[in-house]
């Protein structure tokens, strides 16, 4: 009997450890498409993996998910965005505990992830995926809450990116770690903790706070959640950089605040790890930097944050005397002071009072000092500040360590300045309100710009400050071979520089020599289309009203060169209207009214110029628009004048998107001189027709009109002489050298050739100089390959019509002279040409007729 139980107890056994092994994998791909139909249909996303593995023997008697490359894809308006994708999730959950009310999570694993969080300019968040809820919330009885009896958790290498569009801020955490463990289901447990990062860095208005911090951070946390959440920090030690920060204290989560109450202080209290967090001070040889100087860095944070209030603040950072020395760089940075304070004893927001008591250094023989002082920054922000000293960019490269540039830093920066404003005068423009006096200069500066690709070196500088604006008195700048010398005045610079304001101003601007490839790289030989254009087209500025007038001696744009440029210039806007421009170019003149918008996403234009005597071979090699635009102009030479009326978009490299091109010109050529060899349709076109000879022809007084539209130079019929022979032309041809154009000729018939010349042989000299045929001719292909086609079959068929034309007309002729020689025979009339003669035979005509009437009628 045992012998049977035991063996029956052994096939049950072995039957369930099979269901076991079984039925996850026989029920697997149902679970699976459950899972991702339920999650899909209550999200604004799509949510993805790649295995779902459900096991009952992995970790017997619990059940284990791992859950494997999981991701989360937005849909507008982040289309496409990647959300979240993580690698590896695994859940350990208690089998028993299934069976009960209270599930029991044993364990959390998450690894190998990247979160991707956005804010957009609409202040939309990627992250609020979740649909809104049709269903009526139902009151029900509290379910039994998850117990968590967690023994371990984990999160291995968490890859964060934060980009918030409407406070232009944005965060990167690389390689993010993260364990501890606790029985969580009991109401108060020691939660032991260990974090490390690689990388934090955080950004706001583009200026790096902080920079590829290193973090590594351990802490017992008492978690007291029998009422409010409570955390209470306790053997807490955080290591940034070099920095040691020791800190304890209690976090309370009250229903409409949080109750905060902590301290903190540098461990070390050396100044060396304050140097740590300062960005690009933590290089690879930091060990070997030589520093001297205590620090105090410590903080007590007390009181309630919620909407209406903020803890209290006593936060001091202090180092006297400090200095550095980093091994591979020559110099000393020495009297390094720093007396900063962020105090708030009320709980207000509006309280809270920054002072930098004393900020100084000493490099060399520069020295360099600062203090300020901030107050209400809620309601008014009040600022008061001096800034004194100078600074040897070149001592700064060799003393701190700068991040490699394409530059040679030097030049030397003076201040002098004493300012004293809050932010309502700037608003409202209150400037006997604002105290401000002193100067900026720079001497010998060189320095990078987004605006330019090459670096731009200040010879002299200086700026001015006032009560009411700032003097910019004339400042002589370089970048490449262009140079500019300015000298102007500037208001509400305060405004424009804390409150969004706008900073307006007028200046005048002076030129030697300007190329506009020093400022933009350009290539004027290419067509730009709307596929070259792109979201990184040059802006002017936002909120700058700027008048300005404009005098250089030469202007250089690739090949084009324009000399003694001079005219009115407003940017508002974010555009830039030229008023009255003039200059000189190709061995004439330009006149120009227009403006360049850059505001939309791709960058417009409209002006209206006038072009006088320029010179047609210079313009036209200079000119890759005008190549487009008339192409057959390469074979003449000579000057025209053209009234150009054109509006369009720029390309990045500021050149005419040609696609977009429209309006219309109105040009006269004086032509002296054509060289058919120059252009393929003109030799083409007098091969063809061997009655051209092109180059005697007269174009004294060329005049044509065109309109640009659909990508394509429309021109509008015109007729000119060709070796005394009228022509008419017009058609079009496209910006990418398609051509269609149609001539036609009133051609005389002896140019017809031998198709012909049996015809014209019947004709008299006189007729055969005087009769003309139309021939029209059809011209195609493309700029580089072109077609002509004459209608000489038509033309021919033309001259046939007018020869069988002339010959009837020859007949009638001689027909009616030999009639009148026969009559004149049979009445006696004798060729005579005096008037009795011709008396005389009139009336022998009357007797003749009467005897030929009476004799058919007998009377």
């Amino acid at each position: 009997m045992l012998k049977k139980i035991l063996k029956g107890l052994a096939i049950f056994i072995g039957v369930i450890f099979i269901l076991l092994l079984i039925i996850p994998f026989a029920f697997k791909g149902k679970i699976t498409k459950i899972a991702k139909e339920q999650i899909n249909n209550s999200v604004n996303a799509t949510i993805d993996f790649q295995d779902l593995s459900i096991s009952l023997i992995r970790s017997f008697p619990n059940v284990s998910v791992d859950l494997q490359n999981l991701s989360v894809i937005n849909k507008a308006p982040f289309e496409g965005d990647t959300l979240a994708a993580v690698g590896h999730t695994y859940i350990n959950i208690n089998l028993k505990s299934l069976l009960g009310d209270v599930p029991q999570i044993n364990s959390i694993q998450l690894a190998d992830a990247y979160i991707n969080v956005k804010v957009n300019k609409d202040s939309i968040a990627n992250y609020d995926i979740a649909l809104p809820s049709d269903e009526t919330t139902v009151e029900t009885e509290e379910s039994a809450p998850f117990s968590l009896a967690i023994q371990e958790y984990s999160m291995e290498n968490i890859n964060l990116n934060y980009l918030d569009e409407v406070s232009n801020m944005s965060a990167k955490v690389v390689n993010f770690n993260h364990k501890g463990s606790g029985d969580l289901s009991q109401n108060k447990v020691d939660l032991d903790t260990h974090t490390t990062a690689d990388a934090i860095s955080f950004m706001m208005d583009d200026v790096a706070y902080l920079k590829d911090l290193k973090l590594n951070y351990d802490a017992v946390i008492d978690v007291d959640y029998a009422s409010d959440l409570k955390l209470t920090f306790k053997n807490n030690m955080a290591q940034i950089n070099d920095l040691n920060l020791a800190f304890d204290g209690v976090f309370v989560m009250l229903e409409e605040a949080y109750d905060l109450d902590f301290t903190f202080k540098s461990d070390k209290s050396e100044f060396k790890s304050l140097l740590s967090l300062i960005p690009n001070a933590y290089t690879a040889d930091f060990p070997n930097v030589q520093t001297t100087g205590a620090l105090d860095f410590s903080g007590k944070i007390k009181g309630q944050y919620s909407d209406t209030t903020i803890p209290t603040l006593d936060i001091v950072l202090k180092t006297d005397n400090a200095s550095l020395k980093y091994p591979d760089l020559p110099n000393r940075i020495e009297n390094i002071n720093v007396d900063a304070k962020v105090t708030n004893t009320t709980g207000i927001m509006d309280d809270v009072v920054v002072e930098v008591k004393n900020f100084g250094f000493k490099i060399a023989k520069d020295v360099f000092t600062a203090n300020a002082l901030i107050t209400k920054p809620i309601s008014n922000p009040t600022v008061k500040a001096t800034v004194n000293g100078q600074v040897d960019l070149g001592n700064l490269k060799n003393a701190y360590p700068i991040p490699p540039l394409d530059y040679d830093l030097k030049g030397i920066v003076k201040a002098n300045i004493s300012t004293a404003f809050d932010m309502e005068a700037i608003d409202k423009e209150q400037f006997h309100k604002i105290d401000s006096k002193g100067s900026i200069e720079l001497q010998g500066v060189t320095v990078g710009s987004d605006y330019t690709p090459k670096p731009i070196f200040v010879k002299k500088a200086a700026m001015v400050f006032n009560t009411k604006n700032v003097s910019l008195q004339e400042a002589s700048i370089t970048t490449g071979d262009s140079d500019v010398q300015v000298k102007g005045t500037l208001d509400n610079i305060y405004g424009y520089a804390f409150s969004n304001g706008i900073l307006k101003g007028n200046i005048s601007a002076t030129s030697n020599l300007f190329k506009v490839g020093d400022f933009y790289e350009s290539d004027t030989t290419t067509v730009v289309t709307t596929d070259t254009i792109n979201s990184e087209q040059f802006k002017i500025p936002e909120n700058i009203v700027m008048n300005a007038t404009v005098d250089a001696n030469k202007v250089m744009y690739d090949d084009i060169v324009l000399t003694n440029f001079k005219g009115g210039a407003l940017i508002n806007d974010q555009k830039i209207t030229f008023k009255n421009a003039t200059a000189n170019m190709f061995q004439g003149g330009i006149a120009l009214d227009g403006f360049v918008d850059t505001k939309p996403s791709t960058t417009k234009y409209d002006f209206v110029m006038k072009l006088k005597q320029l010179d047609i071979a210079s313009a036209f090699n200079s000119m890759g628009m005008l190549q487009k635009i008339a192409p057959i102009i390469s074979a003449f030479s000579g000057r025209f004048d053209t009234d150009l009326d054109i509006k369009g978009a720029l390309g990045n490299d500021f050149m005419p998107d040609l696609s977009q091109l429209t309006g219309d010109a109105f040009a006269n050529l004086q032509v002296d001189k054509v060289d058919t060899s120059k252009n393929k349709f003109l030799s083409l076109a007098e091969s063809k027709m061997s009655f051209l000879d092109l180059e005697k022809t007269d174009l004294k007084d060329l005049k044509t009109k065109v309109t640009f539209k659909d990508s394509k130079v429309n021109v509008q019929p015109f007729t000119m002489k060709v070796k005394g022979i009228p022509v008419t032309i017009g058609g079009s041809h496209s910006f990418d050298n398609q051509i269609d154009y149609d001539l036609k000729f009133d051609l005389p018939a002896k140019y017809l050739g031998e198709e012909a010349a049996s015809l014209v042989s019947k004709l008299s000299g006189a007729d055969q100089e005087n009769m003309t045929v139309p021939l029209a001719v059809k011209v195609g292909g493309t700029v580089t390959k072109p077609t002509v086609l004459p209608g000489m079959k038509d033309a021919v068929s033309a001259l046939t019509a007018k020869v069988v034309d002339n010959q009837k007309e020859k007949v009638k002729d001689k027909v009616k002279e030999e009639a009148s020689k026969k009559i004149n025979e049979l009445l006696g009339v004798k060729k005579d040409t005096t008037g009795t003669q011709q008396e005389s035979a009139g009336e022998k005509v009357k007797e003749a007729g009467k005897k030929i009437l009476k004799g058919l009628f007998g009377k």
